[in-house]
């Protein structure tokens, strides 16, 4: 099996895209085998969290870097975004910091998701 990641950039309601609102995350690296590990050791190395989700990381490979994520993604995204919002949350619960709401970079990337595939 050869691992996959995804990881995705924008899409924060904080950081709005051009238009004045928020835009769909994008893809902004992805890669098999040794480039996927470099894109977790990279994400690991940033603080980036790390999603372990196969199915919707092989959906989102099937993306071009730089491409948006299509609607029919948009409920798992929301799902992961959720997931990031919480995890955020109880790292500043445990710390007594306040949430890391904006990070000042609207291009920061968001997660890599990884999955094992044939």
């Amino acid at each position: 099996m050869r691992k996959v990641a995804v990881a995705l950039r924008g899409g924060l309601p904080w950081a709005p895209g051009a238009n004045g609102r928020a835009e769909a995350p994008v893809i902004a690296a992805s890669g098999r085998g040794f480039l996927a590990d470099e894109i977790v050791a990279m994400a690991e190395a940033n603080g980036v969290p790390v999603e372990h989700d196969p199915a919707l990381a092989m959906a989102l490979s099937h993306l071009e870097v730089g491409q948006a994520i299509p609607p029919a993604l948009y409920t798992a995204i929301a799902e992961l975004l959720v997931f990031l919002y919480e995890l955020d949350a109880q790292q500043a619960r445990a710390t007594g910091s306040p949430a890391p709401i904006d990070t000042g970079d609207p291009n920061a990337p968001l997660s890599a998701l990884l999955s094992q595939v044939s």
